[in-house]
């Protein structure tokens, strides 16, 4: 089965690069589209490791005179991934040191301790907990066991409706609401290295919620309706009195690292916000509140080894050498060209198109069960569509981004499935699917939501 896979995707991009260029292209960039529609067959069949993809991706562009040295391999010294290096060295410190955790129990505690209110403090503690750690993952596997205790301490059974409610709410909060933030997941800097230069420089972290912030709310709001409606258990339940109080003495005072990685994310989200006023760009923040955390033993000399994911940052590097090449090579112009006549019913409306593009989206899941695939091969190719109509292109990925995290099928979403066991199996996929299906048309509507305002921000004509 493998050698299909290998054969199939060579025997592409080999058919592929041997085509006369059209008008609008020239040799060089027929062998690049050869190396994308090879190393997307694989991407697609999981036939080869994604690292690996990545290393081989960037030296084929080198060794098939695509691009020189510099510029097939430039963007893994480029500003999104030494933000993005930052970022998740940030993560891993608020990780290790618990801070994260005392967080949650503070702001859970503020709210009543009936169902309504424990689904509600879950939705607004993921909101605010989420833009200090870059990695889903990493808020969930830390919100998933509190879920599970919420529940426990409610009187829920295990896989009952109330538990699924519990676990929807920390899986939404902590894990696809991210998107509003552009430092509340690896997506969001992804995302921000695919846009051309012009565009990349406009999204800061205030510039990226002013956009987001419409999707976010409804995506709140929605899906605290959502499961009020789909899961709500039959009779009152009630967490005891002293529950939050009793979880916070089991934490014992705040510690020295959780004091220091306090200050350090206070310093680092007012630079952030106001990056605008000081110049100071969000990676050197980042790499700065990194160096701190390693300065002040936060974080040891093996944790950059064992916290951070480096095979991820090889792939997500590569994609944005991809990326870069589309322009000089000039695929984005020539694709806009091309297809853009055909879709131009779609694009004159943006409410057709926000709804096309999800719709495709969802659909492509279904066959499509890698979500960085999905995520790639959409954003590439509808990039220039976006540029050709007339729109900022950031609106292309931030679709797709929201539009491929759904969970209809068991193994759709990786992230979902180790959630669910960091949960301790509370609930079930298929008592989880519901909630799939009201996700997906509550991001379509919170995406028509910031259609007003992207055009006061002028994103949108």
């Amino acid at each position: 089965m493998l050698a299909i896979k290998l054969v199939a995707g060579l025997t592409a991009g080999i058919l592929i690069a041997g085509i006369t260029p059209p008008a609008g292209l020239e040799p060089a960039s027929m062998r690049f589209l050869g190396i994308f529609a090879c190393v997307m067959i694989y991407l697609l069949t999981e036939a080869l490791p994604t690292y690996a993809l990545a290393l081989l991706l960037c030296s084929s562009f080198v060794i098939f005179k695509v691009a020189p040295f510099s510029m097939a391999f430039g963007q893994f010294a480029s500003d999104t991934m030494m933000l993005l290096i930052g970022a998740l060295g940030i993560g891993a410190g608020i990780s290790k040191s618990g801070l994260l955790n005392r967080v949650t129990l503070n702001i859970m505690q503020l709210f009543p301790g009936n169902f309504r209110g424990q689904i509600f403090a879950f939705l607004t503690t993921g909101t605010i907990v989420g833009p200090l750690i870059p990695s889903s993952f990493a808020k969930l596997a830390i919100a998933a066991p509190f879920g599970k205790a919420v529940a426990e301490n409610l009187g829920m059974d295990k896989e009952s409706k109330g538990a699924a409610g519990i676990f929807s709410a920390v899986w939404i909060a902590f894990g696809n609401a991210a998107p509003v933030f552009l430092s509340a997941s690896v997506w969001g800097y992804l995302v921000l290295g695919l846009l051309p230069s012009p565009y990349k420089e406009q999204f800061t972290w205030g510039h990226w919620l002013a956009a987001a912030w419409p999707w976010g709310a409804v995506i709140l709001a929605g899906s605290y309706l959502a499961i009020m409606l789909l899961y709500q258990p039959e009779q009152e339940l009630q967490l005891s009195a002293d529950y939050g109080k009793k979880a916070l003495n089991a934490l014992g005072p705040m510690t020295w690292n959780e004091k220091i990685t306090a200050f350090i994310m206070a310093i680092a989200v007012i630079l952030w916000v106001s990056e605008r006023i000081h110049g100071i760009s969000a990676s050197l923040v980042a790499l700065c509140a990194w160096g701190l955390m390693l300065s002040f033993k936060v974080l040891e000399a093996q944790d950059i080894k064992t916290c951070i994911p480096w095979d991820m940052l090889i792939f997500i590097g590569a994609i944005l050498n991809l990326a870069a090449l589309f322009s000089p090579l000039k695929i984005d112009s020539w694709i806009g060209t091309v297809a853009g006549p055909h879709l131009e019913p779609m694009t004159s409306n943006i409410f057709i198109f926000v709804a096309g593009v999800s719709l495709l989206v969802y659909l492509a899941r279904f066959v499509i069960l890698s979500q960085m695939a999905t995520f790639t091969v959409f954003s590439v190719i509808l990039i220039p569509l976006a540029l050709e109509a007339g729109f900022n292109p950031w609106i292309v990925p931030f679709i797709v981004l929201v539009s491929s995290g759904v969970w209809n099928l068991y193994f759709q979403n990786t992230v979902f499935l180790a959630t669910l066991a960091a949960s301790g199996d509370m609930t079930t996929h298929k008592q989880m699917t519901k909630m799939s299906i009201a996700y997906m048309l509550i991001s379509t509507l919170g995406l028509w939501a910031c259609i007003p305002v992207w055009k006061l921000l002028g994103i949108i004509p």
